[in-house]
């Protein structure tokens, strides 16, 4: 097996981010609170509500046309390297042989540029391929988990050799091996 590097992903932690859905039902909620107050009070209100309700439908049609070209925010950061090695894995220069780790698992979720497919929302549908990672228990029994980005749809296959090897050491089952890779993947030789 060739070295593999992947680039670390570290989420900001953060509950809440601003996104195109707040942005935009809070401007037709505030529009309408508007027009409503201003029904009967300005003279002509219904010059002022057609106005408002232009701007709204613009800024509604910039985003439900933007989300099908736009990536989801990162709400996060891209530090670091986790580097596969035929042995060990290498998260940021800690290099941690294979034959130390315990109760090891993949996730992976998506990849950079993959679609969410339709829905109804305003926000970007193209994910930046951070929602994968590899859990493990070191010897000094200290859990790891280890988020990180996936380029291509396929690039998880890159780690059938690993995966394999960790199967092999009984790091990991082969059911696990299994669901992550298809079983004309998985070598239990």
């Amino acid at each position: 097996m060739d070295r593999l590097s992947f680039d670390i992903y570290i989420p900001d932690g953060k509950k809440f981010h601003l996104t195109p859905d707040w942005t935009v039902f809070g401007l037709w909620f505030i529009a309408i609170g508007f027009s409503w107050a201003i029904d009967g009070v300005l003279p002509n209100s219904g010059d002022y509500r057609g106005y408002i309700a232009l701007i709204v439908g613009l800024v509604t049609a910039y985003y439900l046309i933007a989300s099908f070209f736009t990536y989801k925010p990162l709400n996060g950061r891209l530090e670091g390297e986790l580097i596969f090695n035929n042995d060990d894995l290498t998260i940021n220069g800690a290099t941690y042989p294979i034959e130390d780790i315990y109760n090891l698992n993949f996730f992976f979720e998506d990849y950079y540029g993959k679609s969410t497919g339709t829905g109804r929302s305003f926000g970007p549908r193209r994910y930046q391929g951070v929602n994968n990672y590899i859990s493990f228990t070191d010897k000094n029994n200290e859990d790891h988990i280890i988020y990180f980005q996936l380029k291509t749809e396929h690039s998880y296959l890159s780690l059938a050799p690993f995966i394999n090897r960790a199967i092999k050491l009984n790091r990991m089952t082969v059911n696990s091996g299994i669901e992550l890779l298809g079983i004309e993947n998985v070598s239990i030789n």
